[in-house]
């Protein structure tokens, strides 16, 4: 609601009342989107609150070339990369020579855009070379 108030009595013109009309729905709108960002903020908060505890976890993305974008504490602990040095690098990296050599990446990752995700049970290298 916008309340004019003029200095004597006034009936505005037809076309001053649609300009209000106009300025009114651009501020709910930007109130709106403002309300819709911050909400948004919190949320993504606390989602990467959520990530960053899960220490017996690895939670990690990729983008849809297969570049790891994400890495939480519970990957870096379990598979011995440091975040700074992981993301960018291909998400294959995890997979054993004898999976990369049978295509077994190339299948998860064809899953994975075709569903949005892909889970697996398999062997996986850590950066030492240890499998788990």
């Amino acid at each position: 609601m916008i309340s004019t108030h003029w200095r004597t009595p006034h009936t505005p013109a037809e076309s001053d009342l649609w300009r209000l009309d106009v300025l009114a729905r651009q501020a709910a709108d930007l109130i709106e989107r403002s309300q819709t960002e911050e909400a948004l903020r919190k949320s993504e908060a606390r989602l990467r609150q959520i990530i960053d505890n899960a220490r017996e976890y690895a939670i990690i993305t990729l983008d849809r070339d297969g570049r790891i974008t994400s890495w939480n504490d519970g990957a870096s602990r379990l598979l011995g990369y440091a975040e700074d040095e992981i993301v960018g690098q291909p998400g294959e990296i995890f997979f054993t020579p004898e999976d990369r050599d049978a295509g077994v990446s190339a299948e998860e990752m064809r899953k994975a855009r075709e569903r949005g995700r892909a889970t697996n049970e398999r062997w996986h290298m850590r950066k030492d070379g240890s499998r788990f």
